[in-house]
């Protein structure tokens, strides 16, 4: 929990949110598996897309970018892996449809993933910051 929130709450609701912490790797796998979108627009050569990215419960990570005139035609596909230990999730993708778009050998971090707002994480990814929000 962020400590700028920690001072404004009652300590009923530190004890509850303290609670909803994942408390081991298994938590934070079972919170991340699924589909989730990215609220903010992916910008490449001044064209915006569309990014999903979904979890699968073997350790598989798929991130599909789409246009945005044009939500079926996907533009680009990222194949990776996720692994979570010590409560740090790290995905590493191997391989993507599109290299110049520069997925492919590069890792991205997840972080803010808690079941007291199971449906709201923040990936960072080449220093920037994505939230992304559950499908």
């Amino acid at each position: 929990m962020p400590h700028a929130f920690a001072s404004e709450l009652s300590n009923d609701e530190l004890q509850t949110a303290s609670e909803c912490l994942p408390h081991s790797d298994y938590d934070y796998k079972r919170l991340l598996i699924g589909q989730w979108r990215f609220e903010d627009l992916l910008v490449h050569k001044n064209n915006q897309y569309y990014t999903n990215i979904e979890f699968g419960t073997t350790g598989t990570v798929k991130m599909t970018m789409f246009d945005i005139n044009n939500f079926s035609q996907i533009f680009n596909e990222a194949y990776g892996y996720y692994d979570v230990k010590n409560s740090n999730i790290i995905i590493t993708f191997y391989n993507e449809t599109r290299s110049e778009i520069g997925l492919a050998n590069n890792e991205a971090y997840v972080f803010s993933l808690n079941c007291a707002c199971p449906n709201k994480a923040i990936v960072n990814f080449r220093s920037f910051e994505y939230v992304m929000g559950r499908v």
